[in-house]
Parts: C-alpha cells; structure tokens; sequence
C-alpha cells in the first residue's frame, strides 16, 4: 500500500509528512438533476410532521406511554403533545 501511494496510484490517498491523508471524492451532479429534483417534490404531498407522527403512532402504539400524570389515562389528543416534543427537539436534528 505504501508503494502505492507513495506512486499516486492509490486514488484519494497520499503521504504528507509522514501521515497518510485521504481527500474527498468529488461527485459529479448530472446535469438536470436539480430541475428533476424540484419536480420530484413538487409530486410529493404536503403533510404536517404531528399528522405523520400520529399515523406512525398507529402502527407502533408508542404513544401509549404517553398518560395523564394523576389519573394514568392515555391521552386523548395527540397532536399537542406530539407537537410540544417537536418543539423542544434540537435544530439540528
């Protein structure tokens, strides 16, 4: 491998000051694909997150967990308890 690099025959790979170093991959973006990727999501249809959440609710049950503190009844409406947890998750999640 040494061999290799040291030759420029490794892509990406090479030796500087003693370290192996790697660089990025240029990817190449064929032409059109932004226009393609509009059109792709101008197809998709619009849906609030707390909706998506309360279908995604329905299949797995999580959110009966999700109880009255005093009286341990599940509750009834989902969506602002579903949205008060959007609200508090990081920006970058």
């Amino acid at each position: 491998m040494n061999r290799m690099i040291s030759r420029g025959k490794l892509q990406n790979a090479q030796i500087e000051d003693g370290e192996l170093k790697f660089s990025r991959d240029k990817t190449s973006i064929p032409k059109g694909m932004k226009e393609f990727t509009h059109k792709v999501y101008e197809q998709m249809s619009r849906v609030r997150l707390t909706h998506l959440l309360v279908e995604v609710a329905s299949w797995t049950g999580f959110t009966q967990h999700f109880t009255h503190l005093k009286t341990g009844e599940p509750a009834e409406d989902l969506e602002p308890i579903l949205a008060a947890i959007l609200a508090g998750a990081p920006a970058d999640s």
